[in-house]
């Protein structure tokens, strides 16, 4: 590997990771207030990881609250299968997603 190509590769990851860190330094953090129905305050902190490690590694981090339920609903029907989560994992997302709306 020459030179330029280690730069770019070296540039290009500390992009990625500081896109990452300000994408998810946004979203915030579940805490008792928003556990609800059944709802394990773990189960929220564990959806906000998994949507930031899992989902980032494709696309930029969306807010939660940018989509309704039904829409998270929609898109994460389509995109955990791209991203190989289990059907607890998408749950997970999709509680953490959606826990300011209920």
């Amino acid at each position: 590997m020459n030179f330029k190509n280690a730069f770019l590769c070296f540039f290009y990851t500390i992009f990625l990771c500081s896109v990452i860190y300000s994408c998810s330094s946004a979203l915030y953090e579940p805490d008792s207030k928003n556990v609800k129905n059944g709802t394990l305050l773990s189960e929220l902190k564990e959806g906000r990881e998994i949507y930031i490690r899992k989902c980032s590694s494709c696309h930029n981090l969306h807010l939660p609250e940018k989509y309704s339920e039904s829409e998270w609903d929609h898109w994460l029907e389509i995109m955990a299968k791209k991203a190989q989560l289990t059907k607890q994992e998408e749950l997970k997302v999709y509680k953490y997603v959606t826990m300011e709306k209920k």
